[in-house]
């Protein structure tokens, strides 16, 4: 099962022909920090990543010094850490109880959806952050271990190895550090004799996890996140809050629900809880409640939300931005897309609501070892959403940050899944929800790769007819690549600046998309 899902994945991308050699979306930031450290030998950021960025810097590094600086080179270590996280999520569902068809499906159902196509090749981080955060959570599962008395113990070497690969997973992007330790604490809860193992290395992490956030915030030119501002949103602007909120939690029912159809049982298909959930799911879509907010001057209303997969396109960047291309999905599939989010969501809600019951009901020492590795794993990835909350109600929203969300949720289902008879039905419908991502998915990134390969082409072309990069308004990518190279850093207020590094008032006057961003743009003037 799992050589076929890793061949899907390798097969698609490979299909749409990633080899660009220009930055796509944000890895211009990323790719010159790693160019630093190899040039250096130090971290240095230039005003746009919010990640720490210390393993991907350092592997990134290294293919410098190998092949020089190349989008090309570091875009092809993103595909090659899609297949490694392609073959840990397998494993870690194994690990967790999963069968062997289940497992597979799940894998499916986080590496073949457009999210994860479109953004793998590339060198951002979030498929790199990823197979980390996977890493850590299968060597902390593969740490648990049968006890004597029938009950489970950690084996101390592999959970020292699982608390350092968590370390450094974090340290590629903060939030995988609230995941690793809601994991932790997971485990002090299920496992009260491991309590003397587990409470020092939960401590440990968080130690290390606030220290090095505090470092992080007080370097130059980082983006600090501010969730104090985050939670005046939530109590000034609840309802615009609320419906960012569920924005990202309409478009995890929807990537999810493919395992969830298999996940839930069938008697609760017709119940009461899950008839309640679902309509309260529907709610935000036929019946937004004060959406429309005049001092931010836009109509928040529910729709396909994204970057990756969106209904205004299925590209990042270009000339005049993601927000301002016209919409290519007719309403009547984006308000399926939106329904079956509803649908993802509930089903979700109901899965989480009897694996609840389910661990309340079996005492300490009843609970098997695939019960506690999948509830550890499951509660990773609830934390992470829980602490991203304040950061999605200032409207800080990206359909690339689900990918650190889904893999806990998606061995939940797949455990579950294993525990029941499968209907054709179910299956079924399952592999064609899956099928019809995995089209999609092939189609944008398809899409993404010829817009920016046409844009490159015209980019060169000017270039070569005389023009100098810093003349030229090449879109997001190519401007901010070009502001990097020659500026040293981005014009950006939100950062940490040393004294005089902002311009304050410049702009570029050729640059169409945030001008004030690429001031090395107006070097003509």
């Amino acid at each position: 099962m799992l050589p076929a899902t890793l061949a899907a994945v390798l097969l698609t991308l490979l299909a749409v022909r990633p080899h660009l050699g220009v930055p796509l979306n944000d890895d211009f930031s990323y790719a010159h920090t790693a160019r630093a450290l190899a040039e250096s030998g130090r971290i240095v950021y230039n005003g746009w990543a919010s990640p720490m960025l210390w393993p991907q810097a350092a592997y990134g590094a290294l293919l410098i010094k190998a092949f020089g600086f190349s989008y090309t080179a570091l875009a092809a270590s993103g595909i090659v850490l899609a297949a490694l996280a392609t073959a840990t999520m397998y494993a870690l569902a194994r690990a967790c109880g999963a069968g062997p068809a289940p497992a597979a499906l799940a894998t499916a159902t986080l590496t073949l959806n457009p999210i994860f196509l479109g953004v793998t090749p590339s060198f951002m981080t979030d498929v790199p952050s990823l197979f980390l955060l996977l890493a850590a959570l299968l060597a902390l599962v593969k740490a648990l271990q049968p006890g004597e008395a029938g009950d489970t113990r950690l084996d101390p070497k592999r959970f020292a190895l699982s608390v350092v690969l968590g370390l450094v997973a974090g340290s590629n992007r903060q939030i995988v550090w609230v995941a690793y330790f809601g994991a932790l604490v997971t485990l002090i809860w299920l496992l009260p004799r491991q309590r003397r193992l587990v409470a020092p290395a939960a401590v440990l992490v968080l130690v290390i996890a606030l220290a090095l956030s505090r470092w992080f915030g007080d370097y130059p030119y980082t983006v600090p996140t501010s969730v104090g501002q985050g939670l005046l949103v939530l109590v000034g602007y609840t309802n615009v809050a609320v419906m960012f909120i569920y924005k990202v939690a309409n478009m995890m029912g929807l990537f999810s629900l493919p395992m969830g159809l298999l996940a839930m049982d069938k008697r609760r298909w017709r119940s009461l809880a899950f008839g309640v959930l679902l309509l309260l799911c529907l709610v935000p879509i036929f019946y937004p409640l004060g959406t429309k907010v005049a001092l931010l001057g836009r109509d928040y209303r529910l729709t396909a939300y994204g970057q990756y997969f969106t209904s205004r396109g299925v590209v990042v960047g270009g000339v005049s931005g993601f927000e301002n291309r016209p919409t290519i999905f007719p309403p009547l599939i984006i308000t399926a897309c939106v329904v079956l989010g509803a649908v993802g969501v509930a089903v979700t809600g109901i899965v989480l609501l009897d694996w609840w019951r389910g661990l309340r009901r079996t005492g300490s020492q009843a609970r098997t070892l695939p019960d506690v590795a999948t509830s550890a794993v499951a509660v990773a990835s609830l934390a992470s959403v829980a602490a991203s909350l304040p950061w999605f109600a200032i409207m800080n929203i990206f359909d690339r940050y689900l990918l650190l969300y889904l893999p806990g949720l998606l061995v939940l289902f797949a455990r579950a899944a294993s525990e029941r008879p499968m209907t054709k039905t179910r299956i079924a419908a399952a592999a064609t929800l899956l099928a019809v991502q995995w089209v999609t998915g092939y189609g944008t990134v398809a899409e993404y790769m010829n817009y920016t390969r046409a844009r490159a082409a015209l980019y060169e072309r000017l270039l070569a007819s005389g023009n100098a990069p810093r003349e030229v308004d090449g879109g997001f990518e190519f401007n901010a690549d070009t502001q990097v190279r020659e500026g040293g850093h981005m014009n950006n207020i939100l950062v940490r600046n040393p004294p005089d590094a902002y311009k304050e008032g410049a702009a570029a006057r050729n640059v169409q998309y945030e001008p004030q961003y690429f001031t090395v743009l107006d070097a003509r003037g």
